[in-house]
């Protein structure tokens, strides 16, 4: 899952020259916006994953420049309050199965 989101800030960054990103405090707020339970076979339960759709409320500093180092984007001086919104799923069906990154949503 950390392999995951370090390559959505890598995709992020990938925009602009070089980027000053912070998260000034862990997530501010954390909200469960959906969470399900979906059989492969109905006809077995026992082969099922849970999947859980996340809303994470952070603090960040984000300034972006271009190749000349001039700012083309944010303010790092200035915290803003960001919206993600990520899919986790994890297989009830195979022992010793980790919560892994399904998707994230944009708005």
């Amino acid at each position: 899952m950390h392999s995951t989101v370090k390559n959505e800030i890598r995709k992020r960054q990938s925009k602009w020259k070089s980027v000053h990103w912070e998260l000034v405090e862990p997530a501010v707020s954390i909200r469960t916006l959906k969470a399900r339970m979906i059989a492969l076979d109905k006809n077995d339960l026992n082969k099922a994953y849970v999947q859980l759709t996340l809303e994470f409320i952070t603090k960040q500093k984000f300034e972006a420049y271009n190749s000349k180092r001039e700012v083309v984007s944010g303010d790092k001086s200035k915290e803003v309050l960001v919206k993600d919104i990520w899919v986790f799923e994890r297989s009830l069906f195979h022992p010793g199965a980790y919560w892994r990154v399904c998707a994230r949503i944009t708005l």
